[in-house]
């Protein structure tokens, strides 16, 4: 039985293009020129008279499909480089990579994400902002988006909050003082006082859980947002906040 591509007479015409091969040519035709360029297989026997048989567009439109799901392989390929640079504090990378990805595809939700987020690393808000606004408006309600607009919402309100010594003092001077408390939170989130900010909001939340519809409770969600699930912060304050919720 032959196994080719197509018939002995397209194959002198094509030249190495389309190739009559068999088993024994098998490896070398088709395993190994697969590294280098997409192979399409057409398996054929003298028997068979070219049962299901595909019309010229019929096998254009089946390349090309191929060859769609393969660019997707690749963005995907690319998205997981530059989260994995940005997640090693390599944000130029990062960066590069995702403005490339938006090249091919300019509303990709993951790039526009990854690329906003690169922008707050440097403390550049505005282009970050400038970036989500890119965003389609029947898809800004993403879950893809939603730990980055966390980490937008609480760089701005990083700017707004106040001197830390200030607020220090206005907190020691009076306890119960909530605004203040959750105000010195967020700035403490903002200098990257991580562990300070969870505590800060966590003993609001003990003195009253119910002010201003749960103020505390909902400050602590959004910093678990923005500094996403797995980070150690967001880990241990979840337990903690657990811990007051059902003590």
């Amino acid at each position: 039985m032959d196994l080719g591509m197509s018939k002995p007479a397209a194959a002198s015409a094509a030249g190495d293009v389309i190739k009559d091969s068999g088993v024994a040519g098998f490896a070398k035709d088709v395993l190994e020129a697969s590294r280098k360029v997409p192979v399409l297989v057409d398996f054929w026997a003298p028997w068979c008279g070219f049962m299901g048989a595909q019309s010229e567009s019929q096998v254009r439109a089946f390349v090309e499909r191929l060859l769609g799901d393969e660019a997707a392989a690749d963005l995907a390929t690319a998205l997981q480089e530059a989260d994995t640079a940005l997640e090693s504090g390599d944000v130029q990378t990062a960066a590069e990579i995702y403005a490339a990805v938006l090249q091919e595809d300019r509303e990709n939700l993951a790039a526009l994400a990854g690329l906003a987020k690169c922008y707050l690393k440097t403390g550049d808000i505005a282009r970050a902002e400038q970036t989500l606004a890119i965003v389609p408006p029947d898809k800004r309600d993403s879950a893809q988006l939603a730990g980055v607009r966390a980490a937008l919402d609480l760089a701005k309100h990083g700017e707004s909050a106040g001197n830390l010594g200030d607020l220090r003092a206005k907190v020691a001077a009076n306890p119960s003082d909530q605004q203040a408390r959750i105000d010195l939170a967020m700035a403490l989130a903002a200098t990257g006082d991580k562990d300070g900010a969870v505590s800060e909001l966590l003993e609001s939340f003990r003195r009253d859980r119910n002010w201003n519809e749960q103020a505390a409770r909902k400050q602590l969600v959004q910093l678990f947002e923005a500094w996403g699930p797995k980070d150690p912060a967001t880990l241990d304050g979840r337990r903690r906040l657990s811990s007051l919720l059902f003590s």
